[in-house]
């Protein structure tokens, strides 16, 4: 599992991937996923590869508003889904964590009703959190 920078050689790539038909309200597309980050200087937009294969996006960072590591964004793409690939993203993504100095944790929030989600991160050892005021559901992973 490797994570890899989203920049012009596969942006495009990464823009095609989607979750199941199911999930499409818990998440928002990769494209706009993408676009929208390019607003944020401090979000980290990563390519989830799977030997050569992309599966899956995610996208976190240090927010300036209130100092904590968020996972904006995570998915993975329906056909790569229910091969453990998402739990290696995860804990890949905890690994990098690990090396960043300013770094004690992350955040991530989902939809309340996205039990499939929420079920993936309490496995890798995110621990439920209080929900957060625009009504999603929080948990949190201390480093």
């Amino acid at each position: 599992m490797r994570l890899v920078a989203i920049d012009k050689s596969n942006w495009e790539e990464a823009a095609t991937l989607e979750v199941r038909e199911d999930q499409k309200g818990f998440v928002a597309s990769n494209l706009k996923t993408i676009a929208e980050s390019q607003f944020y200087p401090w979000a980290e937009r990563r390519a989830i590869y799977h030997d050569a294969t992309m599966v899956g996006l995610m996208v976190f960072g240090r927010d300036p508003d209130d100092g904590k590591y968020w996972l904006f964004r995570f998915m993975i793409g329906a056909e790569h889904q229910s091969k453990g690939y998402g739990r290696q993203a995860l804990l890949e993504l905890l690994t990098y964590l690990r090396t960043l100095p300013d770094c004690t944790g992350i955040t991530v929030g989902y939809q309340p009703d996205n039990l499939v989600a929420e079920r993936l991160y309490l496995s890798v050892g995110f621990v439920k959190g209080d929900p957060a005021p625009w009504g999603e559901s929080t948990a949190r992973y201390v480093l």
